[in-house]
């Protein structure tokens, strides 16, 4: 299909003319670490960080879990507050909250990291609640994973709302509607991810950001789905929501997976798990 053609079915499906050229621009761009397509080593990992008055030190054990089971790691860089365990090694971009709204917030940040010097062109973004339990490689870290579609009901809270925006201007630009908030890191370029945060005004109105990402920008494979059953027998990411999940139920899915996830809830579980598996300290501790 021509350049052309493709503007034409996009028109067609009543997308606004800058989402046509940036969708345009997207798929007519080579995808980094292809074969052919200019390979890049993804040694930089970005996280977002807030010190909160009841925090626990997630994002410590995080980086623990990081430098374990990553061995391209090259620089983690923290962009919020800096975290009261971080040494000279651990760069943080210090940076206040700009929203209450955590997804504003989160655009904030990226943009940021888009800004720096310090973070390359092609970066890694995780979160201080996400820890690798695997030994993991560059195409651990580069898979695509959604969740199916996005939830079209509204339960009333903010994360909600904006997964509504999300999916309201993902229908206007005539783009499909795949959740990608799947609580695990993806690859992010700053190019793509700055042109997105312009486009869908993403300073200024909640989006989840990884699902306006990966639905708008042409992966390189076709997209992971993420099971998550009573057995343990999910794929890729093992996620704790809730406490009474037993010690022996956790050891079990993750020997399948790549990535632990935790909600406030399920912290005690894995603080206790993840705590056992990482004792010492990392480099980029004091």
């Amino acid at each position: 299909m021509s350049r052309e053609e493709r503007a034409a079915e996009l028109k067609k499906n009543n997308t606004k003319d800058e989402l046509i050229e940036l969708i345009l621009k997207l798929e007519e761009a080579p995808v980094v670490g292809e074969s052919g397509a200019g390979k890049s080593t993804l040694g930089t990992v970005v996280i977002p960080f807030k010190q909160g008055p009841a925090a626990g030190n997630e994002l410590q054990y995080a980086i623990r879990a990081w430098e374990a089971h990553y061995p391209a790691l090259e620089q983690i860089i923290i962009i919020g507050d800096t975290p009261l365990f971080a040494n000279d090694k651990l760069i943080v971009i210090e940076h206040k909250s700009e929203s209450s709204n955590p997804q504003i917030d989160v655009a904030h940040k990226m943009a940021i990291a888009i800004a720096s010097e310090l973070v390359p062109d092609e970066f890694i973004w995780s979160n201080d609640d996400i820890y690798p339990v695997q030994n993991i490689t560059e195409v651990d870290v580069r898979k695509v994973t959604y969740n199916g579609q996005l939830n079209s009901k509204h339960n009333g809270t903010l994360y909600s709302a904006n997964r509504q925006a999300t999916i309201k201007v993902l229908k206007e630009a005539g783009l499909d509607t795949l959740d990608y908030d799947t609580h695990t890191p993806f690859v992010f370029n700053k190019e793509g991810l700055a042109q997105m945060l312009d486009v869908y005004n993403c300073l200024n109105q909640g989006h989840l950001i990884s699902s306006l990402f990966f639905n708008t920008l042409p992966y390189a494979s076709s997209p992971v789905l993420v099971t998550d059953d009573k057995e343990g027998k999910g794929n890729y990411v093992v996620s704790v929501r809730r406490d009474g999940v037993t010690m022996a139920a956790l050891k079990a899915a993750i020997e399948n997976r790549k990535f632990l996830y935790h909600t406030d809830a399920g912290w005690p579980l894995v603080a206790s798990y993840i705590k056992s598996k990482h004792l010492n300290k990392s480099s980029f501790e004091k």
